[in-house]
């Protein structure tokens, strides 16, 4: 693990915490259909969970400040 990285109180929980949030939302959109508009094309949607997983860590994505 890079803890230098990730700017979380508790990086361990927040790994295990933003797995669980990425497996839900894959769960509602793979598994129950559930509508998610231009959010759900597979490269949106790798795209945000990504983003969404990297804020949550508290880890800046490339280039930004």
């Amino acid at each position: 693990m890079r803890d230098a990285e990730i700017h979380h109180p508790n990086p361990q929980a927040a790994i295990e915490f933003g797995l669980l949030a990425i497996a839900s939302v894959l769960h509602s959109v793979v598994l129950e259909d559930e509508p998610m508009h231009d959010i759900a094309t597979p490269a949106n949607l790798e795209e945000e969970l990504v983003r969404m997983f990297l804020g949550y860590l508290g880890i800046r994505e490339k280039g930004k400040k």
